[in-house]
């Protein structure tokens, strides 16, 4: 409205400067100027009238909102006194303080349990590691046993092939024996039928031949001593001619030879096989086995057990050279750093070298202790120096912990010491922090009260100064929800200087957060029911959803018990109340810290 009263001043004095100037310009136009100005004149006076319809209505809607402020203002009496007076929003806060130090105590248990689970899941995963790297090393050895067992049957199918190759060649060969024994004794005895035939024919020939050269050299001689011959070669009078004879001879003969050869291969077969025999018997005896199917196999058992003792035994001795070596390299080295390597054969060279590679490696050696220990004096220095300014800090933060007024007897009895040390620190600088945040606070709060009072004294009209009168009544019953009705009230200022203040910073410090857990009183748990609900899910940690909707639904409980019949508080209330604690922030909560 002073806006609109401002343009309305301005558009009076626009009016009357424009009137002046029309007066003065009337004297120095002629009259087709006169009409002109008149049509402005005109269209001005229509202007006037619109801004005068625009004030009017902005007067009726400036009536319209101080009924509505009134009406609001008499709700807002209204519904304090149906919450039962001006204290009900601080009895509101602190049952909500009170719930929220619960449900805080609850994270904390949650967290721990979640920590708990979490290390027992670490050490889980660690076995699993473990035993996933001893499954990939027995796989791989169970890999390499499947290898070797192939090769054993592999080498076992290729025995077996070759004994049975063996078998079925000494199954041939016996076969071949029994049927050259037959076939010899056969032989033998048609070559002594035919030898005896023979010799019987030779002597029925011989006795024949005699009969008949008696008879003949007895009529030769009856005849006076005649030729018997002719010109064919001379025949006796026997049945025989000397050709005939001499060709029995060498037939004879010759069959002498063969049953004479024939009877040495046999008595060498005969030989042999009772060499053999007698090998068996003497096997037999060393081993009392008497299978030979069982003797072949034992025989091939050992042979490849002798085997693998040979293989054995060449690796020992590879082993050995190896080692030899390595022995009499480490003698070499000995010898050759000690200066009597070659002295002692008589080389004076090599004595010489030996002592010169000793010497240098001497002086590497001092050059890299020289070299460690500049490396370790340094370390110290700086170790020193940063133990200066721990100290510095520790001092630093002793002073900040008495200054600030900080409560040492509750880290006394947190920390069991009064004394900041390296291992405390943090644990000191949380609760500086936290006292600071306090302090701010405050501050941040009477500061918006005098932002608040300086609001309320620029105020001119009744509507305000009754409205200011009532939030400088508020804020002096409860300040400490200053803050909280001056931002809700429209207090720009107020939420700026709460910005300027704190900041937009993290309230504690990454890492280690120091943890203010206010126990519970017995009055403070919920109903048997709420607890017999959460003992359901005690074993596992609550995600933020589930967190959200046990607050809701343990404040809407609450509320509902603590609900008297003289001030019932209503959803309205209830969301204007966490409308307002919203507003304040806790510094304690676990929560607020670790986000």
């Amino acid at each position: 409205m002073r806006r609109q009263q401002a343009v309305i001043e301005k558009l009076r004095k626009d009016n009357e400067e424009m009137k002046a100037e029309l007066t003065l310009a009337e004297r120095h136009i002629n009259e087709g100027a006169v009409a002109q100005q008149q049509e402005q004149i005109v269209h001005l006076q229509d202007q006037i009238e619109s801004y005068n319809r625009k004030n009017a209505g902005e007067s009726k809607r400036l009536e319209t909102l101080t009924q509505q402020i009134q009406v609001m203002r008499h709700k807002v009496l209204h519904q304090k006194k149906h919450m039962g007076g001006v204290n009900a929003a601080r009895e509101n806060q602190q049952m909500v303080s009170k719930q929220i130090r619960i449900l805080e105590n609850r994270l904390d248990k949650s967290l721990v349990k979640f920590n708990e689970a979490l290390a027992q899941n670490k050490v889980l995963r660690e076995e699993i590691d473990n035993l996933r790297r001893e499954r990939v090393v027995f796989d791989t050895i169970y890999r390499k046993l499947e290898r070797e067992h192939a090769e054993k049957k592999r080498q076992m199918a290729q025995t077996i092939e070759l004994s049975n190759q063996a078998y079925e060649q000494r199954d041939a060969a016996q076969l071949e024996l029994r049927s050259l024994q037959d076939e010899n004794r056969a032989e033998l005895e048609g070559h002594r039928r035919a030898l005896s035939e023979l010799m019987e024919r030779l002597e029925e020939s011989k006795i024949l031949a005699g009969g008949d050269t008696t008879n003949y050299r007895r009529g030769g001689s009856a005849s006076g001593g005649a030729p018997s011959g002719g010109a064919s070669g001379g025949i006796y009078a026997g049945n025989m001619s000397m050709d005939e004879e001499s060709e029995m001879k060498r037939k004879v003969q010759k069959g002498t030879w063969g049953v004479a050869k024939e009877k040495v291969h046999v008595q060498v077969s005969v030989e042999r096989v009772q060499n053999f025999e007698e090998a068996f018997l003497k096997i037999k005896a060393a081993t009392r086995i008497d299978d030979l199917e069982q003797l072949v196999t034992s025989f091939i058992k050992k042979e490849d057990q002798n085997f693998s003792l040979f293989n054995y035994v060449n690796e020992q001795s590879n082993e050995i050279e190896k080692l030899e070596e390595w022995i009499a390299a480490l003698r070499d080295e000995e010898r050759r750093y000690t200066g009597n390597g070659d002295g002692a054969n008589g080389t004076v060279g090599g004595d010489d070298d030996g002592v010169g590679q000793h010497k240098q490696l001497v002086r590497e050696l001092e050059a890299r202790l020289a070299l460690t220990e500049q490396a370790a004096e340094k370390c110290e220095a700086r170790c020193a120096e940063a133990q200066k300014t721990v100290n510095a800090v520790k001092r630093a933060i002793q002073s900040l912990f008495t200054k600030s007024g900080c409560n040492a007897q509750a880290m006394m009895e947190m920390l069991g010491d009064s004394v900041v040390t390296e291992a405390n620190m943090m644990a000191y600088l949380g609760v500086i922090e936290q006292k600071t945040n306090e302090i701010l606070h405050q501050y941040a709060t009477v500061i918006a009260k005098q932002q608040a009072d300086a609001q309320k004294n620029k105020t001119t009209t009744d509507a305000y100064d009754r409205e200011s009168q009532f939030t400088a009544n508020a804020m002096s019953s409860n300040p400490s929800d200053a803050a909280a009705v001056g931002a809700a009230g429209g207090t720009n200022g107020a939420v700026a200087t709460l910005h300027s203040v704190l900041g937009v910073g993290p309230i504690t410090p990454m890492g280690q957060e120091p943890l203010q857990i206010n126990p519970p009183n017995l009055d403070d748990y919920s109903s048997e029911d709420e607890d017999s609900g959460d003992n359901e899910d005690t074993m596992h940690p609550l995600t933020r959803d589930e967190l959200k909707v046990r607050t809701l639904k343990g404040m809407r409980r609450l509320n509902h018990v603590n609900a008297s019949p003289a001030g019932v508080i209503s959803n309205a209330n209830l969301k204007d109340g966490r409308r307002v604690v919203t507003n304040v922030s806790f510094p304690s909560s676990p929560k607020y810290r670790k986000q």
